[in-house]
């Protein structure tokens, strides 16, 4: 109940018809995670999409990421310091480019290795703990497939959310480049 309620909160999924949301919620697992784990990070394969339902967590690029061809600083153990863009609260979502990546490879299937998409963030957990539903994106695809008409409406919300998303981050690059 918590899940559908959380799926339904979400712009992609809202329009979606109830036997539609429960076929989704089958696929997906739940997981909690303590406070500064990390659960995705940029550059890994993008092949999980997640709804934050409780908790708070942080996203984070690279700065290398956040302004192009600025000087990236590394920190004592030889890692390129990381900048904060980001807080997803309780029934925020991330990983869309998982969904979208793995459509796009679904439908070039017919090419040659066709790339997977990747993480552009870093998301680590900043509350005490964090409840996340996680959906494969294999399994989205299994989904998405039987929801005929529907399958349009959420796949533009997906991809508006990216854009939206990525459009958001650039201004903070834009911002922190600046500063």
């Amino acid at each position: 109940l918590i899940q559908s309620r959380a799926l339904c909160k979400l712009d992609a999924f809202a329009a979606l018809p109830a036997a539609v949301i429960e076929e989704v919620i089958e696929e997906m697992s739940f997981s909690n995670y303590p406070k500064g784990t990390t659960i995705v990070r940029q550059g890994e394969i993008a092949d999980r999409f997640f709804v934050l339902t409780k908790g708070e967590a942080s996203a984070w690029v690279t700065r290398a990421q956040r302004a192009e061809n600025a000087n990236v600083e590394v920190d004592m153990e030889g890692s390129e310091s990381l900048v904060k863009v980001g807080t997803l609260e309780a029934i925020a979502c991330f990983g869309e480019s998982a969904l979208l990546g793995h459509q796009g490879i679904v439908q070039a299937a017919a090419l040659p290795s066709p790339s997977p998409p990747t993480r552009s963030a870093t998301v680590v957990v900043e509350s005490e703990s964090a409840s996340l539903l996680i959906l494969d994106a294999g399994h989205f695809s299994s989904v998405i497939e039987s929801m005929g008409q529907s399958k349009d409406l959420v796949m533009a919300k997906v991809k508006a959310l990216a854009d939206a998303r990525a459009a958001m981050t650039a201004q903070k690059n834009q911002e922190g480049a600046s500063s």
